[in-house]
């Protein structure tokens, strides 16, 4: 076999157009690249104004939390620390307790981290995301399952003030779309974190008992008993 029979055979098998005498090349292809924004804005990933600045460094100069929520903030720490490792694993994380007890800035400050090393996040407001996801039913809704496909497949996506549905009915539309999202996450094993009020019992009475065990096994449960730190310097 000649050079030019190889290259003709090369270019049947490479799937090449060539033609005689013209040099035969095969064209490399990447995927598109990934770019790490070391300080990132992060109102491109859902974060109001007020909470933009937070971050584990931030905290560490700033924030107060009481001596009986220490050993909780710790936990939530190690968790952001091994956030690559808790996406791969599909492992959440459920931050529970009074108001103003620092766990808005927790869930930002982790969802920061992943942000840091490139993973696409989402973090959502629960009553934000309820007004947002009526609306859509109500006006545009290709927009409505685009969105909707988003919650459910987003690598790390985070719920703040999880339960403050508008709708208290526990067999609305709106409860009813979040145990859906809920329960398609827990198969596809993408992790959520949670930040919410409610009680064991309140989160079972609001949804159901199968909702409360797919969270309760997915999500490391961190528990703030404090009191509200709103008002003094290292607000929640």
């Amino acid at each position: 076999m000649n050079g030019d029979d190889i290259q003709k055979w090369l270019a049947d098998i490479l799937g090449n157009p060539r033609k005689d005498n013209v040099e035969c090349y095969v064209k490399v292809e990447y995927d598109d690249p990934v770019y790490i924004d070391s300080k990132p804005m992060l109102e491109r990933y859902g974060v109001q104004k007020r909470y933009q600045h937070c971050s584990f460094a931030w905290i560490k100069e700033h924030g107060v939390f009481h001596d009986c929520d220490k050993e909780s903030y710790r936990r939530a720490y190690q968790y952001g620390q091994n956030i690559t490792n808790a996406i791969r694993e599909g492992k959440g994380l459920m931050l529970r307790g009074s108001v103003g007890t620092g766990k808005t800035t927790l869930a930002i400050a982790i969802m920061r981290k992943a942000v840091e090393q490139g993973i696409h996040c989402l973090f959502v407001n629960n009553i934000s995301l309820n007004d947002r996801l009526l609306n859509l039913l109500n006006s545009d809704r290709k927009e409505l399952a685009n969105y909707d496909k988003l919650l459910r497949t987003v690598p790390l996506l985070v719920i703040d003030d999880f339960g403050a549905e508008s709708d208290r009915n526990s067999k609305s539309w709106l409860v009813e779309k979040m145990e859906s999202i809920i329960g398609e996450r827990y198969d596809r094993m993408l992790p959520i974190i949670i930040t919410t009020n409610l009680t064991k019992d309140e989160i079972k009475d609001r949804y159901n008992e199968r909702i409360y065990d797919r969270l309760r096994d997915t999500c490391d449960l961190v528990i703030f008993r404090g009191q509200s730190l709103r008002g003094n310097k290292g607000d929640k």
